[in-house]
């Protein structure tokens, strides 16, 4: 039994077909457009070639199975295909992949990883001036081929700037909290400065006030010496005017009694003057001799 046209087209890699078609020339690689397919022999693997972009430039791959390393930039899906925007060095190309065949877990950018697939060099015009890349694709048969190799870092542009802008943010709201600590700081040094004057005007009053008192105190102490000097001074002249007093009684007192005394000798004296008895003469004339020697007393 003969194989239906759907069973010869179930095509896979590594197929050897028989292609029958109009040949066109469309850059380095002749293309067979309107063809008609009948696959001859089974699959069989075929190993792609591991290239790099210069390879491609060369123009020598195209249309052949290469395996490239690059950097993934971006990843979308339009129409039936999913396009991933790649980098390999400093040339940027696409890889094209089935929608159907595309699970849902995504490529992070910036993954390093290794796509298989088959290189087509995109037509360049006029290309009898000199052939020359511009630019290629990567048709790629599922996500299967396609090897994430190194995943991106965690620390991404994107990310850097959101800590960039995260910063600044902190660094504005801690500039302007300085600054509202700095003038609650000024003004809470101007009011202790005011307080510090104060006290100090207050100490001075108080130092002022203490060296009056001291002053009074010392003042108060020399008139209560002064006086206390004077009190004694008047114990002593009391004393002494007492003193004076009893003196002056007692001597008046002796003076009367010898005025009494001297009265009585001049009247002895004189009556024995008048005496006609020769002893008692001669004691009168003694006692006259000494009269000064009496009143002295």
């Amino acid at each position: 039994m003969s194989p239906t046209p759907s069973e010869e087209m179930r095509l896979q890699p590594g197929d050897q077909l028989q292609v029958v078609g109009f040949p066109e020339m469309r850059g380095y690689s002749p293309v067979l457009t309107e063809v008609l397919v009948r696959k001859v022999i089974g699959t069989n693997s075929v190993a792609p070639v591991k290239a790099t972009v210069e390879d491609i430039d060369g123009g020598a791959l195209d249309a052949t199975l290469v395996s490239l390393e690059a950097v993934l930039l971006r990843q979308q899906t339009l129409g039936q295909h999913v396009v991933l925007g790649l980098q390999s060095g400093q040339r940027v190309f696409q890889a094209f992949l089935p929608a159907k065949d595309n699970p849902a877990r995504a490529i992070a950018p910036g993954s390093k990883v290794r796509l298989t697939g088959v290189c087509q060099v995109e037509p360049i015009p006029q290309n009898e001036l000199g052939r020359r890349v511009t630019a290629f694709k990567l048709l790629v048969n599922s996500l299967a081929d396609v090897a994430i190799l190194e995943r991106p870092s965690w620390w991404t542009l994107k990310r850097a700037l959101a800590a960039a802008g995260a910063l600044l943010v902190v660094l504005a709201i801690a500039v302007g909290w300085i600054g509202i600590l700095r003038r609650q700081v000024e003004q809470r040094t101007r009011q202790l400065q005011q307080e510090i004057a104060e006290h100090e005007k207050t100490e001075a009053r108080l130092a002022e006030e203490t060296r009056r008192v001291q002053a009074e105190i010392r003042e108060r102490t020399r008139m209560e010496a002064e006086v206390e000097k004077g009190h004694k001074q008047l114990l002593k002249a009391s004393r002494l005017a007492g003193m004076a007093e009893v003196a002056t009684t007692v001597l008046h007192n002796v003076g009367n009694v010898l005025n009494s005394a001297n009265v009585l000798g001049s009247s002895i004296m004189e009556h024995l003057q008048r005496s006609k008895v020769p002893s008692v003469s001669r004691l009168a004339t003694l006692l006259g001799e000494h009269r000064a020697t009496w009143a002295g007393l």
